[in-house]
């Protein structure tokens, strides 16, 4: 009888992220019939050339893992295990590697802020990360592809680029990290013109984007009322917990675990994968507390727009807003279009449609319960503004969030 292969997935099955990598190569065993037997192992992209020695490199054929280094790649060679790289697109092309799309990551936190009619961006990245640099220029090039719906070509500023590094992302002491957060805090507070402009920041991680919320707390910048906050996601109770909670880019990690198997299985029989790298598309935005921000100096629009977020599950229209700004239909409809670049109902369908995708994603209600429970009166309208949103129904949006479309 054949005997099944050794396959150690190198996650951190404490998150979100390393569990849902894990439930990816799961389900693609059991779906192509494979025989492995698998080996857990918590990975670490800072530490893994240490934590690898823990590792039976010679009793293993294959070995999944977060993004490593050169010295951990020789051991893995000189042991004859078969390699495969996630969430970063190792240098060495010979190393196969299922990586998150990091330019489209930058392109949709971009296009949320720009949803919010921000003018001026930040990103918090890194040089301890290979990937925080494409994550960069992602974000930069969705901010200058964007509509020009604020006047001249040269009216939205490129993104301030502030890099951490490891004594502001490792502290030794609390000390040590009050002074960094207070550092990076001032720098923010400059920027925001002593906190007078409204700014969007997009970090690298959601550990760095609550490091943010904490230094424009030591300042005095208000999360969200001036500052807008939005990281990659790793962990969703983290996100869920931090205060306000932090809104995030969600990486699809159950089709980088199923693609990185699909690609290691091949490598174990000898095949040769058709590419050696994989860029998988994130799946979408979790819009929490952090970006519930409303950047406009129009008194009107800002206070229609909160009263949207606050009752788009009624049957909320145009005149009801009108009625309790006390405002002229006409007048507000100009003004709502001049400031959002967008009519107040397209504002309203919009909220609501954004409330649908998180049910969607995180419930196994049916269309009609999430179409009524987002503001919608019936299900056939609600997936025909889903669709024309989105692009695709509300099932395949479903599906594509579990990533095993």
């Amino acid at each position: 009888m054949k005997k099944p292969f050794q396959v150690a997935v190198c996650v951190d099955a404490t998150k979100t992220l390393g569990r849902s990598v894990f439930q990816g190569v799961v389900a693609y065993i059991r779906k192509s019939g494979c025989e492995w037997f698998l080996h857990g192992s918590a990975g670490n992209r800072l530490r893994l050339s240490e934590t690898i020695d823990d590792l039976p490199l010679k009793e293993l054929d294959g070995i999944i893992s977060f993004a490593s280094n050169e010295v951990a790649i020789k051991k893995i060679k000189k042991a004859g295990a078969r390699f495969v790289c996630i969430f970063d697109e190792f240098p060495d092309v010979s190393v196969c590697s299922v990586f998150s799309d990091d330019a489209a990551i930058g392109h949709l936190a971009a296009n949320h802020f720009l949803d919010l009619q921000l003018k001026k961006f930040v990103y918090y990245g890194t040089d301890l990360a290979r990937n925080s640099e494409t994550r960069f220029r992602g974000f930069k090039e969705g901010i200058g592809r964007a509509p020009r719906r604020f006047g001249t070509p040269g009216s939205l500023a490129m993104p301030l680029h502030i890099k951490a590094g490891m004594e502001e992302l490792i502290p030794d002491s609390p000390d040590a990290r009050r002074k960094s957060l207070l550092k990076l805090g001032k720098s923010l507070l400059d920027f925001s013109n002593g906190g007078r402009d409204s700014i969007g920041i997009f970090a690298y991680s959601d550990n760095m984007g609550i490091m943010v919320i904490e230094a424009c707390r030591e300042v005095g910048l208000a999360v969200p009322y001036r500052v807008a906050v939005i990281a990659v996601t790793s962990d969703e109770i983290v996100c869920e917990l931090s205060v306000p909670s932090l809104t995030t880019v969600q990486q699809d990690a159950r089709r980088i675990g199923w693609e990185s198997a699909a690609m290691l299985d091949l490598l174990m029989k000898g095949a040769k994968p058709e590419k050696n790298a994989i860029a998988v598309p994130p799946t979408g935005i979790k819009v929490r507390q952090s970006t519930d921000i409303v950047a406009c100096d129009d008194p009107y629009v800002e206070r229609a727009v909160r009263l949207i977020r606050e009752r788009f599950r009624d049957k909320l229209n145009v005149d009801d807003l009108c009625r309790v700004l006390k405002i002229s239909r006409r007048t507000f409809e100009d003004r709502f279009r001049k400031a959002t670049g967008r009519a107040p109902y397209e504002e309203i369908i919009r909220t609501r449609i954004r409330h649908a995708e998180t049910l969607l994603a995180e419930t196994s209600e049916t269309n009609l319960s999430v179409a009524i429970a987002s503001g919608f009166a019936n299900e056939r309208r609600f997936e025909e503004n889903f669709r024309k949103i989105n692009g695709m129904s509300p099932g395949q949006f479903r599906r594509k969030f579990s990533g095993m479309e």
